[in-house]
């Protein structure tokens, strides 16, 4: 047999009520700032991501056309990449190499609103603000083939990410 219950007993208490919005209130507090921590790491890593591609497909247009191509970057938070036709080292600006998914030219504003907030930083000892692929594939900046890995960091909020270009292979990978 169920039992009925006591008459005005079918509900919660005010006291109930708000102990459990003060509970939801501090769970609130605690999480959403790890919400923006993340959401930044996604950044972080897209961004990253899409310039070791970029630089990637630098170096295959050079392999493929036999012309020297160019991943530069021009601040902060932007590099493109730029088909410089001939050898490498080469001079110049050469032209800016459709991008493969818009088919405008490929340069890439990390301002956007899915890279907001990730800054492209030249570590010590980079020569030059880019690096050229010839058509081996092999590295260069503007001191010429690379004797030693180049990187770059790519970094938002505390995080960071490093893209690095080996010598000889032109191999690129991240962190």
């Amino acid at each position: 047999m169920t039992q009925k219950p006591e008459p005005g007993r079918n509900g919660f208490t005010l006291i109930e009520l708000v102990v459990i919005i003060l509970i939801l209130s501090i769970v609130a507090a605690v999480a959403v700032p790890q919400f923006g921590e993340v959401y930044r790491g996604v950044k972080l890593s897209g961004a990253a991501k899409k310039m070791v591609n970029d630089l990637r497909y630098a170096q295959n247009l050079a392999a493929s056309s036999q012309q020297c191509h160019r991943a530069a970057f021009t601040g902060t938070a932007a590099y493109e990449v730029r088909d410089m036709g001939g050898a490498c080292p080469a001079a110049g600006v050469g032209t800016l190499v459709p991008d493969p998914l818009t088919r405008s030219g490929m340069a890439v504003d990390l301002t956007r609103p899915e890279f907001s907030g990730v800054l492209i930083t030249l570590p010590t000892g980079f020569a030059g603000d880019y690096v050229e692929f010839d058509s081996l594939g092999r590295p260069y900046d503007s001191g010429g083939l690379l004797a030693a890995a180049k990187s770059v960091v790519l970094t938002a909020g505390s995080e960071n990410r490093t893209i690095t270009v080996q010598p000889q292979t032109g191999r690129v990978g991240s962190n």
